[in-house]
């Protein structure tokens, strides 16, 4: 699938998408930064579209490393499952408010070291939003980070106001400028 095809179906499904662009590097990497790769089991993405962080974290996981990707397009779906053809990388075509049951089915846990999230919460309905926040925060451990992007800083903090702690940085370099939220339920 070329490029083209991949941002008109991003802008084609603007409203489960929630983007008019793809994500720029810097977003990647300021998303990316504490994530210590290294020590990572289980990596959960959500919302992965056309795979850009997937790609960057395709990379970096180790092979003993499990990355599972939520996204509901199935267009982007087949792209993903294409282009990351791995045994430890898992692309699930369903919500992510029901990633613990196929946490459970691949790991045998429902816990995750990480979570990566470009869900558009601010245009994701109410209850599916806190279905799907409920299921974050049901998979994360003590030590485990939940890193989410979006662009409007009110809202988001309003949405993950569950969490103990939120860092938030702003990426400048992103079409539009975005916030990063690194989220943590405990101290």
């Amino acid at each position: 699938m070329s490029n083209i095809f991949l941002w008109l179906q991003l802008l084609k499904k603007i409203k489960v998408t929630g983007a008019v662009a793809f994500s720029s590097d810097k977003l990647i990497k300021r998303m990316l930064t504490n994530i210590d790769f290294s020590e990572a089991k289980v990596i959960v993405e959500l919302g992965a579209g056309s795979g850009c962080i997937t790609e960057w974290i395709a990379r970096k996981i180790e092979p003993h490393s499990i990355l599972i990707v939520f996204e509901i397009d199935e267009v982007f779906c087949k792209k993903l499952r294409n282009k990351f053809a791995a045994p430890n990388i898992h692309i699930i075509n369903d919500s992510a408010e029901n990633m613990e049951q196929y946490l459970k089915k691949i790991t045998g846990k429902a816990e995750a070291d990480f979570v990566i999230s470009s869900l558009p919460f601010s245009i994701i309905n109410e209850d599916v939003r806190e279905r799907i926040i409920h299921s974050i925060q049901h998979v994360l451990m003590p030590q485990s980070l939940y890193v989410q992007y979006g662009y409007n800083k009110k809202k988001y903090q309003e949405i993950l106001n569950e969490f103990y702690t939120i860092k938030t940085s702003f990426v400048l370099g992103n079409f539009p400028p975005a916030y990063v939220f690194n989220c943590k339920l405990w101290k």
